[in-house]
């Protein structure tokens, strides 16, 4: 991929006069003179001759390269015309003939299709490295199209002007205070191929990270956060209440079997016992889980997303946590005095 990157220059001294706008009757008379007098000769000198005369639009000069493709064509110039139809393409990648085109006509064209679909089609990114210089990067340029870029500003009086670079010029220091209106990317005869948006401004000095200044604490991540403890606590608490349950069901199933044992087993006995421990044993320690979780959800509340203590100045110096381990319980931990 060819990259170019052309620098701008917005003199203060630049001519004060919008740009021209573009020969439209030139390529209306060049449309007339090939659609209605069927002068394709005549109608390739005009479209030249609006093609050199410069400052023609990119719709103008997309109009331009097409009609000069289909007269070159007509007049035997295949490979001329295929050259125009990639010029086009290059500006318009979806650009299409009318339907009813004639496949003398098509066939050039959709070769230049084929190529550009391979090349690309011509792009540019305008952006301002600093507050006083405007750069063009040249992102494509398969056709090599790109001759000059020129930036139309107005002043701090609101005089418009056009400053022009060439292509390879180096960084040079804008005027203070120009307000750039359009970014254009030109061909060697002053043609519009693209016309850019103005860039964004670079950052002011100040904005961003200063060291006296140092950066905001970030929010805490998932698994410190308030509502995740109060969640898991939530959770817990109600496993744990369900295996409460189903051992109270266990417990009372082995009251009725020792109540009356000559009508059960023995083992459906021992069955009843061990499920009620089981479910007691898991209870327990689920509800002792779910008060820590719970404790660490209120611990977390309180000292808010970026862990200090609601009115401590720089920061809480004593830090209160949840700890999970071989135990359960709270962590402190700071500077005392």
């Amino acid at each position: 991929m060819r990259r170019l990157v052309l620098a701008v220059t917005v003199a203060a001294a630049a001519a004060v006069a919008t740009a021209a706008r573009a020969d439209e009757a030139a390529v209306r008379e060049a449309r007339r003179v090939i659609e209605v007098e069927v002068r394709y000769d005549r109608g390739q000198e005009l479209l030249l001759d609006a093609l050199r005369a410069g400052d023609n639009g990119p719709d103008e000069l997309a109009a331009i390269y097409e009609l000069a493709g289909v007269a070159a064509v007509v007049l035997g110039q295949r490979e001329a015309g295929e050259q125009y139809f990639r010029r086009l393409l290059a500006l318009r990648p979806h650009a299409a003939l009318p339907a009813d085109t004639a496949p003398k006509l098509l066939e050039p064209f959709t070769a230049a299709q084929s190529h550009m679909a391979a090349a690309g089609s011509l792009r540019a990114v305008a952006r301002a490295p600093s507050p006083q210089v405007i750069a063009v990067e040249i992102v494509a340029d398969p056709l090599g199209m790109v001759a000059a870029v020129h930036v139309r500003h107005r002043a701090r009086d609101g005089a418009a002007a056009v400053a022009r670079g060439e292509a390879g010029a180096l960084r040079v220091a804008v005027p203070a205070g120009a307000r750039v209106e359009v970014v254009i990317v030109a061909d060697e005869y002053g043609n519009r191929l693209l016309e850019l948006p103005p860039p964004p401004p670079p950052p002011l000095p100040g904005d961003g990270l200063t060291p006296d200044r140092p950066p905001a604490a970030g929010r805490r991540t998932v698994l410190l956060r308030w509502p995740t403890w109060a969640i898991a606590a939530g959770v817990t608490g109600a496993v744990g209440l369900g295996f409460a349950l189903d051992g109270q069901r266990a417990h009372d199933r082995l009251d009725q079997i020792l109540a009356d044992p000559s009508r059960h087993f023995f083992a459906d006995a021992e069955a009843a016992r061990r499920r009620w421990q089981r479910d007691t044993t898991i209870a327990n320690i689920a509800f002792v889980t779910a008060g820590v979780l719970a404790a660490g959800a209120v611990t977390l509340a309180v000292l808010g997303e970026d862990g200090a203590a609601p009115g401590a100045a720089g920061g809480a110096r004593v830090t209160v946590a949840p700890w999970l381990g071989a135990g359960a319980g709270l962590a402190v931990t700071g500077a005392w005095p």
